[in-house]
């Protein structure tokens, strides 16, 4: 079992480019690899856009804060994404 380092919610910064952001997304690969999404704050000076994620290795980041008692929590009693326990009708 695939033992992951970091939480979706947790502030982290890259060791590497001394980049940080938002854990937003977790994966880990048929190779062992462990890595994370990772969404900086703030937009692009020239367009205006949010910043890109990125996917790092777990070996370079390096936990900021622990942000998960401040995500939201949902109300809702069903799942509203990932997989469903039912699939869609074949075509």
């Amino acid at each position: 079992m695939k033992v992951f380092k970091f939480e979706n919610g947790d502030q982290v910064e890259d060791i590497i480019s001394g980049k940080k952001g938002t854990i937003t997304a977790r994966c880990d690969y048929f190779n062992g690899c462990i890595q994370y999404q990772v969404k900086p704050k703030g937009v692009n000076k020239d367009d205006g856009k949010t910043l890109a994620s990125s996917w790092i290795d777990q070996e370079q980041l390096k936990l900021q804060s622990n942000q998960k008692r401040l995500l939201p929590i949902s109300k809702q009693k069903e799942p509203v994404g990932g997989p469903h326990s039912h699939p869609a009708p074949r075509r």
